[in-house]
């Protein structure tokens, strides 16, 4: 900022820059009033004889050139109270106006040339400056000596006044500190994913929710649903394909459904299997319909979404409409089309999507730190369609929805699984046999794919092994026997039909046939408990979270400019367990320190923007602070999610069209140990305002292999 002397009583030094004419047009008395004719001279005034100016010493000043272009734009009047005088710079005056017995709002009568010594406000717009009157056109050179005489003084003060605005928008309008100004389009973008976050607090606090509507397979043909979900993502579904009417089941780990053989024998299930089929549970792939129920449908998933999860993009607003008579603000995000209410709290009343591809401009958005505008263009969008009804379950509906769960639990006992083939070896021999009895003995052999998750987990096969045997034709013993075998395994089992043939004097021949069918039963007993066990589980903690008040929703965060948004100094604390403070060996805390030490690097990096949220800016910080974690390497893992015991990593979830975590996954942002499943203890980030909670620590743990449960592990929080 530039400061100059303040005007005080003293006859300032003459300035080569000012001539001597405007020095006499500053000591000039004021022109008469607007409006009111120079009657004669001014009355004299009491006070000491006025000082002539110094004789002019050196060459005759060079007149002012004649103005070219447009008179300079006066500042604005002002008309708000008063302003504080400016602070005066060490070692200078306070200006005669702002001194003791002045009435604030006279003109400063400051000598010509010197600047104002207050420090420029920090707006694009210049203040107002007191009495100055709006800047006449400059006076052509020939003025008269009339004119000189009583407009002169008035003419260097305007001049004055509108230089110093002029100075000012210059200075201010180019301070690198000053945030660039926000597009418009930009600022409804904003606002639109404060109102996303609203409603994915409220989303995520749900107990359970229903989803009414449609969906697209992947055949193309529409599915009709009804579904009920818990909060973790348990969910049973009423749904319509092909004119078929099935039930859908979802347990977190796995999925079912009860239809007719109808069904079964149109999906091209061999006809020896197709009636066991249609009269139990069968237990399917999680895509087997093109959209997975659980963890498409699990609130906590639509939350992530609507919250923004691993997208920087802003959503674009749309029109405003009604649902049933509510009022609904429309949202693109990402492809997804959002319906939220306009009233507080905000929440989900419709999702849908539609299939499209390629890169579609859907905003603008400021570039970091120039202030200029740029479009958006998003990529592919979802693969498959639907449109869902958004509602919140009761608590008296989410406690009849858990004994319905219940139920159909134990439904499960005799449930068949689809996902495994079996073929027999060879025939089917029968040996040994006689006129009392034969018996048949029978190979298979089982045939999972690669993602079978009795691969991942090295589970054994149960296959359930039904043998037929007729004499001439006439059913003589049927044999069910139910074997466990390895995952692309082989088993051989026998059955034995008693009869017996009479001796007669003509020998005649019979014949023994046998026939074999094969299912795996989805389920054994201990597994039925499991999930029995687990459901039960899942109610206590629904009941809790119930009992629990909903937070707040934050919504958009605090804009802050980039230049002067500083990272706040990065903090870790350990938050769990909260009883003992662990202690850590000298190599674990050195890899403690350079986790800290990365996270303010990246805090650093990803500075915040006029346009950021709070999810939008969180996510461009742990994008980065994972590429760094995970250049590091050794041993630490960036972005490690756990589910029942195994690595869960994000899954593409094409109706979404984006990366998804699995339902009731928990995940660290870095894991330190020799193995991610062999952890020593973890570290999170959090860039908002709420840290880590009692329910993540304990869903982590419940999510880890089975050998670290009760380890109590500690976690460190990492501040940003």
């Amino acid at each position: 900022m530039v400061q100059g002397a303040a005007a005080d009583d003293t006859q300032p030094e003459q300035q080569p820059e000012h001539p001597p004419q405007a020095q006499a047009q500053a000591q000039a008395p004021p022109p008469p009033a607007h409006g009111s004719p120079a009657t004669g001279p001014a009355p004299a005034q009491p006070g000491p004889p006025a000082i002539p100016p110094p004789a002019q010493v050196g060459p005759p000043p060079v007149p002012p050139p004649a103005q070219v272009g447009p008179p300079p734009v006066p500042p604005p009047a002002h008309t708000g109270p008063p302003l504080p005088p400016p602070s005066p710079a060490a070692g200078t005056a306070v200006p005669p106006q702002y001194r003791p017995g002045v009435t604030p709002g006279q003109p400063w009568a400051g000598a010509p040339g010197q600047p104002w010594a207050g420090a420029p406000l920090r707006t694009t717009t210049p203040p107002p400056y007191p009495d100055c009157p709006p800047a006449p056109p400059r006076p052509r050179r020939n003025h008269t000596p009339l004119f000189l005489g009583l407009g002169g003084g008035a003419l260097a003060l305007l001049l004055v006044c509108a230089l110093l605005g002029v100075f000012l928008v210059r200075t201010v309008g180019d301070d690198p500190d000053a945030p660039p100004p926000l597009d418009p389009h930009v600022a409804r973008q904003v606002a639109a994913a404060g109102d996303l976050a609203a409603a994915a607090v409220t989303v995520a606090g749900v107990p359970g929710a229903r989803y009414t509507g449609w969906f697209t397979d992947d055949d193309g043909d529409r599915v009709t649903v009804d579904a009920r979900v818990t909060a973790e993502g348990s969910t049973l579904a009423q749904l319509g394909v092909n004119g078929h009417r099935l039930q859908a089941l979802d347990t977190g780990e796995r999925t079912f459904v009860r239809a007719p053989a109808a069904y079964w024998r149109s999906t091209g299930v061999r006809a020896d299997v197709v009636t066991e089929y249609g009269r139990q549970w069968v237990q399917v792939a999680d895509d087997h319909f093109g959209l997975d129920l659980g963890d498409s449908l699990a609130p906590s998933t639509l939350a992530d979404v609507l919250a923004g999860e691993g997208v920087t993009d802003l959503p674009v607003p749309g029109a405003t409409t009604t649902i049933d008579g509510v009022p609904v603000q429309v949202i693109d995000a990402g492809g997804l089309t959002v319906h939220v209410t306009t009233t507080e709290p905000r929440q989900v009343v419709r999702v849908a999507a539609r299939a499209g591809s390629g890169p579609t401009v859907t905003g603008t958005r400021n570039d970091d730190g120039s202030g200029g505008v740029r479009l958006i263009a998003r990529g592919a969008r979802a693969d498959g369609e639907f449109e869902f009804g958004f509602a919140r379950l009761t608590p008296e509906e989410v406690e009849e929805f858990f004994r319905t769960l219940a139920t159909r639990v134990q439904e499960l006992r005799n449930s068949v699984d689809s996902q495994v083939r079996f073929t027999l070896d060879g025939a089917i021999t029968l040996a040994p046999c006689t006129v009392n009895g034969c018996r048949a003995n029978v190979t298979v052999s089982n045939r999972v794919v690669s993602s079978s998750p009795y691969l991942s987990v090295n589970r054994p096969v149960n296959a359930s092994i039904t043998t037929s045997m007729t004499l001439d034709g006439r059913p003589i013993a049927t044999c069910t026997t139910t074997k466990s075998m390895r995952p692309n395994g082989s088993v051989t089992t026998s059955c034995f039909a008693r009869y017996r043939i009479p001796p007669s004097r003509n020998p005649r021949v019979h014949t023994v046939r046998a026939q074999a069918s094969t299912v795996a039963r989805a389920l054994v007993q201990a597994d039925i408990k499991a999930l029995a066990d687990d459901l039960a589980k899942e109610l206590a903690r629904n009941r809790r979270h119930r009992a629990t008040p909903t937070p707040t929703p934050a919504g958009t965060a605090p804009n802050a400019p980039s230049g002067t948004a500083q990272p706040q100094a990065t903090r870790s604390a350990m938050v769990f367990p909260t009883a003992t403070a662990p202690s850590l060996t000298p190599a674990q805390q050195q890899a403690k320190a350079r986790v800290e030490q990365l996270a303010r690097q990246a805090c650093r990096e990803v500075a915040r923007q006029p346009h950021h949220t709070a999810a939008t800016w969180g996510t461009a910080v742990h994008k980065r602070f994972a590429e760094l974690v995970e250049a590091e390497g050794g041993n630490l893992h960036s972005e490690v999610s756990y589910l029942r015991g195994r690595i869960a990593p994000m899954r593409y979830n094409p109706y979404f069209g984006r990366m998804v975590w699995p339902a009731g996954s928990a995940r660290a942002d870095v894991v330190v140990g020799a193995d991610p499943l062999r952890p020593e203890f973890f570290l999170d980030l959090k860039t908002g305002d709420e840290g880590l909670k009692q329910d993540w620590y304990d869903k982590l743990h419940r999510n880890l292999p089975a050998q670290y449960r009760n380890r109590q592990l500690p976690v460190f929080e990492v501040r940003c």
